[in-house]
């Protein structure tokens, strides 16, 4: 459920890395067939997580010894969706699809007052939950579970998903589940979307230490990863979208897409508001 490609690389140097790969893909009729090309365990590989995990708890520190934070464009817009989705007591209650072990609290919380507190929950695979409790505190959460996330929360102020829907299964049931939550507003960053008529399902492939922010640590071996990706069909994201949310603003993000074939596809944002 998670998404793991590393976010923070310009757009350039990821297609720069990724050239030699962009020959013509395999495209699959269901997520269980590029299921089985992938690597073993795809998004739940114990050592992807370790690394995304170790890489977190080092970016941690660093953030902690810092005065203040450089955003980046992804970064900058999720502060600002968190700002806009804050209430009168000074509280945001953010839930984080596919967050990882929390590197986006970890971000927003650098730039924000301390006056506004932040109830910050991911939900993750029970293996990253696992991994990320040891990150968690105060205002940072880990859970496995979707709905039990939102009842914990009670009202969503601001649902988080960078990357995120390309790498379920079920893209469509996910997205159902999300505006379920009935959140106030929805940021979707790093969305990749297929102009055709129908979902595009492949295989993917990254390098190791390109997942998580910062380098790969040490006691790793960079190598290629493979796991099952897809493109969704915008029409269909619309169109459940637009049942009970409107969208505000929506902006260019290349770094969710790469080329497939001849396909074409849309890399962007979009902040959605609650009707």
């Amino acid at each position: 459920m998670a998404s793991f490609i590393k976010e923070l690389m310009p757009p350039f140097l990821y297609k720069k890395l990724t050239q030699k790969r962009n020959k013509k893909r395999d495209l699959y009729d269901t997520y269980d067939q590029a299921l089985k090309e992938s690597t073993k365990e795809a998004y739940e590989n114990n050592e992807l997580i370790r690394v995304i995990f170790d890489k977190t708890k080092i970016y941690k520190v660093q953030l902690d010894k810092q005065d203040s934070i450089t955003y980046d464009f992804r970064s900058a817009n999720m502060l600002a969706g968190v700002l806009m989705a804050k209430n009168a007591d000074n509280i945001v209650n953010v839930l984080d699809f596919g967050g990882a072990c929390g590197v986006h609290y970890f971000e927003v919380r650098k730039g924000l007052p301390a006056s506004i507190r932040l109830n910050w929950v991911v939900v993750e695979t029970p293996v990253m939950v696992d991994y990320g409790q040891e990150l968690a505190n105060a205002e940072l959460s880990f859970e496995a579970d979707f709905l039990k996330a939102v009842a914990k929360m009670g009202n969503v102020d601001l649902l988080y998903t960078s990357g995120t829907i390309q790498c379920v299964d079920k893209p469509f049931d996910y997205l159902s589940l999300i505006t379920s939550s009935k959140a106030k507003f929805i940021l979707f960053n790093r969305l990749g979307l297929a102009l055709g008529n129908k979902n595009l399902i492949l295989v993917h492939e990254s390098m190791l230490s390109w997942n998580g922010v910062g380098p790969l640590p040490e006691g790793y071996k960079d190598k290629w990863i493979k796991y099952p990706f897809q493109f969704i069909r915008k029409s269909e994201f619309e169109s459940i979208m637009s049942q009970n949310y409107k969208a505000l603003f929506d902006f260019s993000e290349l770094s969710g897409i790469f080329p497939v074939n001849n396909e074409k596809l849309e890399g962007k944002g979009i902040l959605y508001e609650h009707k």
